[in-house]
């Protein structure tokens, strides 16, 4: 059940999130609905990791080679700077 919620917030930072709302093609409700839903399942969660990370973990393969990619990353170093 959807109800309806007023919040007291800067004219700037509404007319901001509109836009951007807007350019990501949705609206600010669905924008804050979002938001706050990643919030609760992340206080459900008892996590310390922040929404956002949450939200992208899973993102990348489990089988990555970490040696391979600190080998990958001290070369990167190593030709930069020597």
């Amino acid at each position: 059940m959807e109800t309806e919620l007023t919040l007291k917030l800067e004219k700037e930072l509404i007319t901001e999130a509109k836009n951007l709302a807007k350019l990501k093609g949705t609206n600010l409700s669905k924008m804050i609905a979002n938001y706050l839903n990643s919030v609760v399942t992340f206080s459900k969660k008892e996590n310390n990791t922040s929404p956002i990370l949450f939200e992208i973990t899973g993102i990348l393969p489990s089988n990555l080679d970490n040696k391979h990619l600190k080998d990958d990353y001290k070369k990167h170093l190593k030709e930069k700077y020597l």
